[in-house]
């Protein structure tokens, strides 16, 4: 900083990625297209970010009426800890949200439920697998349900929620008009570590278990093209007894 100031005796400097004789403008156009603007800026522009800023932008521009299931879809599952909220978010391949709830039930009832909301619409599971819900995901495997596990180390969670945050960027995905979503959207935020690796969180006091869901189910749907149909039925049958034994 010093070194742009006329009257110091600092030179500053500034390359971006751009600039080095090593680049690949395609790896440079993939980067661009597949990261969130700022950063993207920070990592390939050199140009540093703030701290604490707000992650998801044009949230309320993402918000749609009513919308409903397609032939493929994807089940977003945050289990909470005890006394803590669980989400569960559906995305169809229009990526659109067309589906989202809580729960503070025990797992038992939690398992029943998530796997009745993946047979009604014919849903591959996408489960945060960190902790309590490694044995939810290997119990609905087990079943015979599709579940794909996400378990987040930092890198991992960013991996996710760049994701969600490019969608929404871009305009590629939409969401209900559901005020408790928005409002976690909203809030949600990063810090920028020492490192420069970049931590997600809710704001201290707040939730993020939708937030955690609708991202799950984005990143689940993220090798579909967009409006895919398979022309596939939607699968009704016996629900395991381990599971509840409930038929839909």
């Amino acid at each position: 900083i010093d070194g742009q100031k006329v009257a110091m005796t600092y030179h500053s400097f500034h390359w971006s990625s751009y600039d080095s004789p090593y680049r690949s403008l395609e790896v440079l156009s993939e980067a661009r297209r597949t990261s969130p603007k700022d950063l993207f800026a920070q990592e390939y522009l050199a140009e540093p970010i703030e701290n604490a800023q707000g992650v998801f932008k044009n949230v309320l521009d993402r918000v749609k009426g009513v919308s409903g299931p397609t032939s493929l879809n994807w089940l977003g599952v945050d289990l909470g800890q005890i006394h803590d909220f669980s989400a569960f978010a559906l995305i169809n391949s229009n990526r659109e949200v067309f589906h989202i709830e809580r729960s503070q039930a025990e797992y038992p009832v939690q398992k029943q439920r998530i796997a009745a909301l993946a047979l009604k619409h014919n849903a591959r599971i996408v489960i945060d697998a960190t902790g309590l819900g490694k044995p939810v995901s290997q119990d609905l495997r087990a079943s015979g349900l599709s579940v794909e596990e996400v378990t987040f180390s930092n890198e991992k969670k960013s991996d996710v929620i760049s994701a969600a945050r490019v969608a929404f960027e871009t305009a590629a995905i939409t969401i209900p008009n559901d005020s408790d979503l928005q409002d976690e959207l909203i809030a949600y935020e990063y810090t920028v570590l020492p490192s420069g690796a970049i931590r997600y969180s809710a704001p201290e006091g707040k939730h993020d278990d939708l937030v955690i869901a609708v991202a799950l189910a984005n990143w689940g749907a993220r090798s579909i093209p967009m409006g895919y149909d398979a022309n596939r039925p939607t699968i009704i049958r016996y629900l395991p007894q381990s599971i509840g034994g409930v038929r839909l």
